[in-house]
């Protein structure tokens, strides 16, 4: 290396350990204290400009995992809410059950416990606001003329077709139900209560001397050879008399909820 290199190295390390001394002696604090007064405001400048950008970007990433958070908890809940309706539901139907068991245990019935899996019959849709499909048939013993309650023990209807693993019930406002019918309390047949129009219970052929008011409870009579004595059919909401004429009628109003119907069962001989 020539001598100028090595004297020129030796001179610039000389200058720069002068200077580090030349620091820490505090000869410099004036120029010091000039140029961070000249630097501040530019510094504090950038140091807010990278606080600013360092928000910007919190809040955003902030922004992201709560939305995420909030997809999320709405995921929650509409599980939580499906799983409620499902709870819902099995709780309902258990209860149903219990009413069902203790009427009928209680009344010593044979029965059939069925689901109703629709409203109408495919071959006869005109009809399909008085009738419910059932998931019982033949193969479960099942044949026309049967009684179907409700979970109170009030009267459904009648089944009126049944194939291998369906059957049709023919509710209490239908024509095609027919019912020997009595004043809960009596001891005989008083007359026959049917559906009109889908819409309400008629019973007629009733004797012009019969004690019968408003409120009174009517029960099956006993008298068809499928449908056991005493199961009811509804309440006596008007009475339709008249002097001249050998027979009176009532309009009867159903004690079952057939828009509530899930689970019904079908009395057995």
């Amino acid at each position: 290396m020539r001598k100028s290199n090595v004297k020129s190295i030796f001179i610039f390390l000389a200058i720069i350990g002068l200077l580090v001394f030349l620091y820490f002696t505090d000869i410099f604090s004036p120029v010091k204290e000039k140029i961070y007064e000249a630097l501040n405001p530019v510094a504090v400048q950038l140091y807010s400009f990278g606080s600013n950008i360092n928000n910007i970007y919190q809040r955003q990433a902030d922004k992201a995992d709560l939305s995420k958070e909030l997809e999320e908890f709405k995921k929650e809940v509409n599980e939580l809410k499906v799983e409620n309706a499902e709870l819902k539901e099995v709780s309902e139907e258990n209860e149903k059950l219990r009413s069902y068991l203790e009427f009928l245990e209680e009344n010593h019935f044979s029965y059939k416990m069925a689901h109703v899996i629709s409203n109408g019959f495919v071959s006869s849709p005109e009809e399909s606001e008085r009738d419910i499909i059932i998931d019982k048939g033949s193969a479960d013993g099942l044949f026309s003329g049967l009684a179907v309650v409700d979970s109170s023990g009030a009267l459904v209807g009648k089944i009126s077709r049944v194939e291998e693993k369906v059957s049709r019930i023919s509710l209490l406002t239908s024509s095609e139900c027919k019912l020997a019918a009595t004043i809960q309390g009596g001891d005989r047949t008083i007359g026959v209560a049917s559906g009109k129009l889908g819409l309400t219970v008629n019973m007629g052929f009733i004797n012009q001397d019969e004690d019968i008011e408003e409120k009174d409870l009517v029960v099956t009579s006993g008298l068809e050879e499928d449908v056991p004595r005493g199961l009811l059919i509804g309440e006596v909401k008007e009475i339709n008399s008249n002097s001249n004429e050998i027979w009176k009628s009532v309009i009867i109003e159903p004690k079952t909820s057939f828009n509530d119907l899930m689970i019904v069962s079908v009395i057995l001989p």
